[in-house]
């Protein structure tokens, strides 16, 4: 299945979200700045399988929003 996951960064800012546009590592960017506080919403894809629901489980768990990560078969 799909695993990386990439895509759009967002971060609360003074004027509002900031974004951040990342090739890959983007859940890893989200997870480190969720562990500091920053509000963070993750958009991107992950595989419709175990890993993709493990990932999508921390990251939930630290606190990112995950509303706009999508789910392929592939």
């Amino acid at each position: 299945g799909v695993l990386r996951l990439f895509g759009i960064v967002t971060v609360a800012g003074l004027a509002g979200f900031v974004i951040v546009m990342l090739r890959r590592d983007g859940a890893n960017t989200a997870y480190a700045l969720a562990k500091l506080g920053v509000p963070v919403r993750l958009a991107g894809m992950v595989g419709r399988d175990g890993r993709g629901d493990a990932l999508l489980e921390i990251l939930r768990g630290i606190g990112v929003d995950v509303e706009w990560v999508g789910r392929s078969n592939e």
